[in-house]
């Protein structure tokens, strides 16, 4: 369980980055607009909750 909250951490860190590329190169105006912003916003929210749940589980772990 534990080795699957990680990998989904990485997954969706290098999936944000592959897309904040993608934008960059196609629309950087696109960057600056509220759009955009609430898009980082809540892509960081999800992989900060990633982080969080694996943290978690990685303590339940340590203390069983």
């Amino acid at each position: 369980m534990l080795a699957r909250n990680y990998a989904a951490l990485i997954e969706q860190q290098e999936v944000s980055m592959a897309m904040f590329s993608t934008i960059m190169k196609l629309k950087p105006d696109l960057i600056f607009t509220d759009e955009f912003t609430a898009l980082q916003s809540k892509m960081r929210a999800n992989i900060s909750g990633l982080a969080d749940d694996l943290l978690f589980l990685n303590e339940g772990q340590e203390n069983e």
